[in-house]
């Protein structure tokens, strides 16, 4: 898998600017990430044909794991079962991502049906479901903190009401979530 790392801090500043490039249309505007994927498409086809190294080795990478993330996709979803839950129905896919570890230690992730999980397997599938709560819960928490500094500044924008302040955004998050 390549990595942004991976090319010289002049290959990134090249890459960086062209996602700039793709996001911002002529009029400064910000586009769509459907529309900025196609601008990049036309910007990444003519560092290609540039030669850039970089751009072939994205395209191959990108090839590879949309192909990886497509199989997989579908492997996962060839079996659904529904469950009624609190009077709703809830459709899943039998086949679970889990976490797994060879003699060595190395870990890799598979996809397998759940009725072959064991204890083991549900425990830990269960503290990822709570670590994702949390990190909502953590997001929720952050949006009404913001809720409320335009509530109490009267502006429009997190922007402008984090310049009446004269504080950054990292600073006021910190000072209004840190208990």
């Amino acid at each position: 898998m390549t990595t942004f790392n991976q090319f010289s801090r002049e290959e990134r500043a090249e890459i960086d600017a062209l996602i700039h490039e793709a996001y911002t249309d002529e009029n400064g505007e910000t586009r769509t990430h459907v529309e900025a994927a196609e601008e990049f498409d036309r910007l990444l086809t003519s560092a290609v044909q540039a030669h850039r190294e970089w751009a072939g080795m994205l395209l191959d990478d990108w090839r590879y794991e949309g192909m990886k993330k497509f199989i997989g996709d579908r492997y996962k979803h060839s079996e659904l079962f529904t469950f009624t839950r609190r009077d709703r129905q809830v459709t899943r896919t039998v086949k679970r991502g889990r976490v797994k570890v060879d003699d060595e230690g190395v870990k890799s992730w598979h996809q397998e049906p759940l009725p072959g999980w064991t204890r083991r397997d549900l425990m830990a599938a269960i503290r990822a479901e709570e670590g994702a709560i949390a990190d909502r819960q953590a997001n929720i928490a952050m949006y009404r903190a913001l809720v409320d500094l335009l509530d109490d500044t009267g502006a429009h924008t997190v922007a402008e009401a984090l310049d009446m302040r004269s504080i950054t955004l990292e600073q006021y998050l910190s000072e209004r979530l840190a208990s």
